[in-house]
């Protein structure tokens, strides 16, 4: 998932820079897009690695929970607060942040990245080619939140309960998503 979405992103992002003229490209523009492409993924995989890790902590003090009564849920929220502080992440998943954060943090690794390539001509002083970057950032996020919100809207209209960040959650979830992202042509 974490490739394919960064994957489509790169090539929207790129297609649009080709279209408007603010980047000009010596090879073939597959091989732009798998530039912006390995801007984007470490950030997508870091997110990865900290629900993760999250996860591993929130699994070995389980008994400790179950006795107290604590949600596993809030605790995995309480956790991954806590990785990202720690370390001084920005993950787009961080409820700390404002979506323009996110977004404006996105668009500079693309616009560093593409400015340290030999391969790309960026033309102007660069504002263009960041707000074009941050526009189709913006339109994608918008597009995939109203998904989001669509799974856990389905998710949470099961019989059975079904708490977030539960194993069960995260694949119900995982898998309604993937569907959803296919059924309008997002996914992989």
């Amino acid at each position: 998932m974490v490739h394919s979405k960064a994957h489509t992103l790169a090539r929207q992002i790129g297609e649009h820079l080709l279209k408007e003229g603010l980047v000009y490209f010596t090879q073939r523009h597959d091989l732009l897009f798998a530039k912006i492409e390995s801007f984007l993924l470490p950030a997508f995989e870091m997110e990865t690695r900290v629900n993760s890790e999250a996860k591993e902590l929130l699994e070995k003090y389980e008994r400790e929970m179950d006795k107290s009564q604590i949600d596993s849920h809030k605790m995995f929220l309480m956790i991954k607060k806590k990785l990202i502080r720690e370390r001084h992440l920005i993950l787009q998943s961080d409820p700390t942040l404002t979506p323009d954060d996110k977004i404006n943090h996105l668009a500079h690794l693309i616009q560093n990245g593409l400015d340290r390539d030999e391969d790309v001509d960026m033309k102007g002083d660069g504002t263009a080619l960041l707000s074009t970057i941050k526009h189709v950032l913006t339109m994608e996020m918008q597009q995939e939140e109203a998904i989001r919100d669509l799974v856990k809207k389905r998710l949470s209209s099961y019989k059975k309960t079904i708490l977030e960040g539960t194993d069960e959650w995260d694949l119900l979830y995982q898998k309604t998503l993937a569907e959803m992202l296919n059924k309008k042509g997002l996914g992989s």
